[in-house]
């Protein structure tokens, strides 16, 4: 199966790699839920983006990793995590439509993005959600200052609007915490 299995940034899992494994199951429950619900197979890395979009405050997901061999044998020792989802209603909403406004979006397009959507800002990595603040500021605050360090990152960076609602990261400096 596959080892050490981590959950960052509250939707980006990773894990070790299998030695043996061509690909990778992801399955969740949620809350007492008695069975696992398959929501991703024949992943080839060793990382996935989850977001969940049906989830409220206060639930518990259990993510979970197996590991499948060439000939298709899914391995039956597996890992697991749990995530206390403390996600609000509103930024679980902004999250939803920044994710949904992406696949209409035409535009230029970054690694990391940000979109507008009522009074909420959310943080894009690679066309997923991964985080809301309540201004651009904040959010580029997040992305760029370092606490190790206590550089201020983001005079290194400029943000450039490419249509309503959405903005690019223009990277003079492309270490962030993201990373």
């Amino acid at each position: 199966p596959p080892s050490a299995l981590v959950l960052s940034n509250g939707t980006n899992m990773s894990w070790t790699a299998s030695p043996h494994a061509a690909s990778y199951n992801i399955y969740r429950a949620v809350n007492s839920q008695a069975t696992y619900e398959l929501i991703a197979d024949n992943v080839t890395e060793t990382s996935y983006t989850y977001i969940p979009t049906d989830l409220k405050a206060g639930d518990q997901l259990i993510l979970r990793v197996t590991a499948v061999n060439a000939a298709g044998v899914e391995s039956t020792g597996i890992r697991e995590l749990t995530w206390d989802f403390a996600v609000n209603e509103e930024d679980a909403k902004a999250m939803n439509a920044a994710n949904e406004a992406y696949a209409s979006y035409t535009g230029e397009k970054t690694k990391y993005m940000l979109y507008e959507y009522n009074s909420k800002v959310v943080v894009l990595n690679n066309g997923v959600a991964l985080s809301v603040y309540d201004s651009k500021e904040a959010a580029m605050k997040a992305l760029y200052d370092d606490p190790v360090t206590t550089e201020n990152e983001v005079d290194k960076v400029t943000l450039k609007q490419t249509a309503t609602g959405w903005y690019i990261i223009d990277e003079g400096y492309s270490q962030h915490k993201y990373v």
